[in-house]
């Protein structure tokens, strides 16, 4: 009798994680990102074939908000460039 309580007790908290799992996506989900703004300041560029590096000087500002993320550079006004999903 004593091993069918302890049995029920360890199907329950098995079934308390397995629904804890599902249900973890769900909340994490629920949390959006605060607004965000990167600025960028240089560019490397690598060539492949002689590993051969180049910089560049960047001025562009990425703006990420719940919509999306926004570009803008200082030659160019600021512009949404796509939606962003949280995964």
């Amino acid at each position: 009798m004593a091993e069918d309580g302890l049995l029920r007790v360890y199907s329950r908290s098995k079934l308390a994680l397995i629904i804890g799992i599902f249900l973890m996506p769900l909340a994490a989900k629920a949390v959006e990102l605060p607004p965000l703004v990167c600025r960028e300041q240089q560019v490397v560029v690598v060539r492949p074939d002689t590993l051969a590096t180049h910089i560049f000087h960047s001025s562009s500002l990425y703006r990420f908000a719940s919509k999306g993320l926004y570009l803008s550079d200082k030659d160019r006004a600021e512009y949404f460039y796509n939606e962003m999903k949280m995964k």
